[in-house]
């Protein structure tokens, strides 16, 4: 559950980064197709686990590749670990990768700005989640 918030709040900054970009720009193909499959992730996020499609638990496992297996914290801030070419070799669109990264950028300006106390325990409830999701994949190796 913890794991859904996290990412979930992610997604959001995400979301209201795009949307007050794409209000300042005329729309485009590219735009409304980044716009487009940024709500398919959205949409995956808020569907109840119950009435999630395979399309959705497909897009949502991509989501926690690109999340958890894509950032660490490091010196206070959220870092890559690999970049488009090691996505791609996941089957991860770029689109992602971009929208994930300027996702990243608003929070570690976010986390730059904010107090040392909601920045340890942002930071420390991404790392518990990521915990959380390497321990989960580890034992669905196992079976």
């Amino acid at each position: 559950m913890k794991k859904t918030a996290i990412l979930m709040s992610f997604i959001s900054f995400g979301i209201s980064y795009s949307c007050a970009e794409n209000s300042k720009s005329t729309a485009n193909l590219n735009d409304m197709e980044q716009n487009c499959r940024y709500k398919l992730l959205f949409n995956a996020l808020m569907t109840p686990d119950s009435l999630r499609t395979a399309e959705d638990k497909a897009i949502l496992q991509k989501a926690e590749v690109l999340v958890y297996e894509g950032y660490m914290v490091e010196n206070g801030r959220l870092e890559r670990t690999f970049g488009k070419v090691d996505l791609r070799k996941r089957g991860i669109l770029e689109v992602y990768y971009d929208a994930a990264q300027k996702d990243v950028d608003v929070l570690n300006n976010y986390l730059d700005t904010t107090s040392v106390f909601l920045r340890d325990q942002m930071l420390e409830a991404f790392m518990k989640s990521r915990k959380e999701y390497f321990a989960g994949k580890d034992s669905l190796q196992l079976e």
